[in-house]
């Protein structure tokens, strides 16, 4: 178990000084929140020239331009959020299980580094994942601490932390649900309704301050909202994802935690349930269900430690084949992470060969999309955003409008006929425009968009990895 410690802390600080980002909602956090400090909008108009605009709520944008404000190493800064909710999350773990021996406690959390590791080290992206994961739990620390801090001090944390996450994606509230019903059940202590309803109203602070920062767009989160109930659900995933989340609570079953915490233990069901139907969006997956996994992980260790000396030796199996099977499929995942940083040689002289176009070239510039395979080397656009060239498409968000069944609005085709951006780069070798959607493998852009591309702009010149294609009216 040390070892998946030591791997998980040495991946993450490393990750931070390779200018690879490992997934492309990452590079749209980083971007959007470098977008917003030059005065532009984090959700914009449904028609809106630019494509960007995800469904996550602004939290993580807002601590993302946070840490951008420090300095200009946007490919470190834009990482170390999540590097940081990742520590935040163990350092709490560790000291959460201060009534067992020492070594149990570096095993419990070994198992937990070996239960993240096995979602390609999601838990330290930026995304709003790594963010859910450490508030959940910290809301659970608070629980655990309630006879020292008192009630009010939990009441208030808790909703805090339920309104940030709320922030982060609206069903982010649901991740809290057990923790409340443990606290009430761990302490049998009936609901303070004046305290609970202080609590209620910080979480809605929570939810709601953040849009009242300029150039939020509160109005359009809303209808972007509304466009992703178009994505529809699929029903296998869905089974796949119950069963996923399943293994977890048999786990706690096996040991019998439903026996002292029967409404808990209800309530992780129930919440599941619904979390899942959010994992079975086309593009989502069993990852919505990770800010559950510290929570039960805790509750199970906990449990064993209560058992008598003769239960936990006959349950002692349950434990083997549990961690034997994270570590197998922890294993597994991180290949691909390893081949990942196998990259950040090539990666570091895609940066330099693209940030000499940028020296070189004047004026609004973006890089464009080309095939599938060359997708990665289009994340070095934050050069581009972050020295004011401009932002027009970012591929996770084109990817969710597809799914939307959303077409690019005229007024994007005339910026592009227009020549508003007479510069696009793409990675070399591929045809401009032909990359396909991973919900559905089917082409992000239309025929027409492109013949309208290939009618204005035409091929320059050629560097070691990308093309510059300018505007035949310049």
């Amino acid at each position: 178990m040390w070892s998946s410690i030591v791997w998980i802390l040495l991946t993450g600080i490393g990750y931070l000084f390779t200018p690879l980002f490992f997934d492309h909602a990452e590079v749209n956090i980083v971007a959007v929140a470098s977008y917003w400090l030059q005065g532009h909008p984090i959700y914009t108009s449904l028609d809106s020239v630019s494509r960007y605009s995800l469904l996550y709520g602004p939290w993580p944008y807002l601590v993302n331009a946070v840490f951008l404000k420090m300095g200009e190493a946007i490919y470190f800064l834009g990482k170390l959020p999540g590097i940081l909710n990742l520590l935040v999350l163990l350092i709490g773990f560790y000291f959460s299980l201060g009534n067992i021996p020492r070594l149990s406690r570096i095993l419990g959390l070994g198992a937990l580094s070996a239960v993240l590791l096995g979602y390609y080290n999601i838990s330290y992206w930026n995304r709003p994942d790594s963010y859910l994961v450490t508030y959940t739990f910290l809301a659970l620390a608070l629980v655990i601490l309630n006879n020292r801090i008192g009630d009010l001090a939990t009441y208030l944390g808790v909703g805090l932390l339920a309104g940030l996450a709320a922030n982060c994606k609206l069903h982010g509230v649901l991740y809290f649900l057990p923790v409340v019903v443990y606290f009430l059940e761990d302490s049998k202590k009936k609901i303070n309704w004046l305290y609970f309803i202080s609590a209620a109203i910080l979480s809605l602070l929570g939810l709601v301050l953040p849009f009242a920062l300029n150039n939020v767009g509160g109005a359009h989160y809303l209808q972007w909202l509304q466009m992703a109930s178009k994505h529809g659900v699929d029903m296998l995933a869905f089974v796949k994802n119950i069963t996923f989340i399943g293994c977890f609570i048999l786990l706690l079953a096996v040991l019998g935690f439903q026996r002292k915490y029967k409404w808990t233990f209800i309530s992780l069901i129930g919440a599941g349930i619904i979390v899942g139907l959010a994992a079975s969006k086309p593009g989502s997956g069993s990852h919505h269900f990770m800010p559950f996994l510290p929570m039960i992980l805790f509750f199970a260790i906990q449990t064993y430690w209560a058992m008598s000396s003769t239960d936990k030796t006959r349950l002692s199996y349950v434990w083997a084949a549990f961690l034997l099977t994270m570590s197998l499929n922890a294993f597994n995942r991180q290949k691909r992470v390893l081949e990942l940083f196998k990259q950040t040689p090539m990666r570091y002289a895609e940066l330099h060969d693209f940030e000499g176009i940028l020296a070189n070239v004047a004026g609004p510039l973006e890089m464009g999309l080309a095939d599938i395979k060359s997708y990665e080397s289009t994340f070095f656009k934050l050069s581009a955003i972050a020295n004011s060239r401009g932002f027009l498409f970012d591929g996770t968000g084109l990817m969710d409008m597809h799914a939307s069944a959303m077409d690019i609005p005229s007024t994007t085709l005339e910026h592009i006929k227009s020549c508003m951006t007479p510069y696009f780069v793409f990675p070399k070798g591929g045809e401009p425009w032909s990359i396909i959607s991973y919900y559905d493998d089917k082409p992000l852009f239309s025929q027409s968009f492109i013949e309208v591309f290939n009618s204005t702009y035409h091929k320059e010149r050629e560097t070691e990895y990308y093309a510059l294609y300018s505007c035949a009216k310049k």
